[in-house]
């Protein structure tokens, strides 16, 4: 089962697409203040370096066009999901592989999430970093990693912190929520257990260890903006206010545990996919089930 279910018409489908874009564009913004103004105004970057940021969410667009008439799939939907990805990428992502690497890995996770249901944004995310991380990347951009801003955990809150080109302020990724949550066919339960879990766990740590890292990696906006726009991908997942909940939850859980194993940059991502896996193969069991059922009584 997936969203398009519930959805009565195709114009909801439409409304929420742009509710999407609201809430995204609002980052999208504030990644650009960040890692490209921000950074010139301190003499950190050139003025052509500012507009790197542009060529990144310039090429995205492009590259969800061409996959959009490629595979068959709706313009809007497909350029939204395109820079969705491009928002988790880092800053330093090299400018000549970076359309190949973001071609190539939406049309594999796209394609093969038309023969099985799982998260393919999260997969074009997975395979975009295994490629990268054969060279050098990390997601500091260059004041972040020269040290030079000395910021506290309030500046981490608001987003000025290490984390992908747009989805490092938790501030902003709140506000997208609420947009979003606005809307009724946006899945809200899903990023509000994730929440909820994700932030127990964490500060559990914490007060154990009174290690002010995991006060950090609680205030990072990069994992609640996977919570909130790649967990919640139209197409995969459960959709009853039950099923949602638990599936956020679990979803919060193994995001906190794989913190302590993996970079909160790809923790995140490998739960969504991990999940969305999860809950296909039991969904398709139960499934198999119900209809043995339904012929057992006939």
């Amino acid at each position: 089962m997936n969203i398009t279910a519930l959805i009565h018409t195709k114009r909801d489908k439409r409304n929420l697409i742009k509710v999407f874009y609201i809430a995204l564009i609002i980052l999208i913004a504030f990644g650009f203040y960040k890692n490209g103004i921000y950074l010139y105004i301190h003499d950190l970057i050139s003025l052509f370096d500012v507009f790197i940021f542009i060529y990144f969410y310039g090429i995205s667009i492009l590259i969800g066009f061409i996959l959009a008439k490629l595979m068959n799939i709706n313009k809007g939907e497909m350029i939204l999901f395109s820079l969705i990805v491009t928002s988790t990428l880092s800053i330093n992502t090299n400018l000549i592989i970076y359309p190949i690497l973001l071609f190539i890995s939406l049309f594999i996770s796209f394609y093969l999430a038309k023969r099985w249901e799982f998260n393919p944004l999260a997969l074009a995310h997975l395979l975009m970093i295994i490629a990268l991380f054969l060279g050098k990347y990390q997601y500091a951009n260059i004041g972040e990693s020269l040290e030079i801003f000395n910021y506290n955990l309030f500046d981490i809150f608001i987003g000025f912190g290490v984390g992908g080109i747009s989805s490092s302020s938790l501030l902003l990724v709140l506000l997208s929520f609420l947009i979003l949550a606005s809307n009724p066919f946006y899945r809200r339960n899903i990023p509000i257990a994730s929440f909820l879990s994700f932030i127990i766990i964490l500060l559990g740590v914490f007060f154990i260890t009174q290690d002010l890292s995991y006060l950090e990696k609680l205030l990072n906006g990069n994992v609640y903006f996977g919570f909130v726009f790649i967990a919640t991908y139209l197409y995969s997942g459960p959709d009853t206010k039950k099923d949602t909940f638990i599936y956020g939850l679990a979803l919060g859980i193994i995001s906190a545990l794989l913190v302590f194993i993996i970079p909160i940059y790809e923790a995140y991502i490998v739960a969504i996919f991990l999940c969305s896996i999860i809950y296909s193969i039991i969904h398709e069991i139960y499934i198999k089930k119900y209809l043995q059922d339904i012929e057992s009584m006939v």
